[in-house]
């Protein structure tokens, strides 16, 4: 599972074209729209993030380190 925290929007974003290939790939995608702070892995009935999975941002200044360290 790959948890891609990010913006999608609009759909030329560079983000939605790296989230699209990996899932072309066969990876199992789950993206969370930065904007939205309750649109995070383990917020709002979302999934947790467990051990071993990939957490992807390409705006990591934009997420505490506290919270970057527990996904």
């Amino acid at each position: 599972m790959i948890h891609f925290i990010s913006y999608f929007d609009p759909p030329w974003h560079n983000e939605r074209n790296v989230a699209d290939a990996l899932a072309w790939h066969g990876c199992e995608v789950r993206r969370y729209h930065l904007p939205d702070p309750q649109d995070r892995p383990g917020r709002n009935h979302s999934t947790m993030i467990e051990r071993g999975d990939v957490v992807l941002t390409s705006v990591p200044q934009f997420i505490p380190v506290p919270e970057l360290r527990r996904y």
